[in-house]
């Protein structure tokens, strides 16, 4: 499947794999500002009991 995606890019075979590889970086890194907001917002908080 990466394979593919990397294929059908302009440019190098390399350039492909870079781009996708930043991508998933990029895909990572908004989940976890996702995460961190749905916990810190509708989660628990670390505060009093009750």
């Amino acid at each position: 499947m990466i394979a593919r995606l990397a294929a059908r890019l302009p440019g190098p075979p390399a350039v492909g794999y870079a781009l996708l590889a930043l991508a998933v970086l990029v895909t990572l890194a908004l989940l976890g500002l996702l995460y961190e907001w749905v916990g810190s917002t509708f989660l628990d908080t670390g505060g009093r009991i009750g």
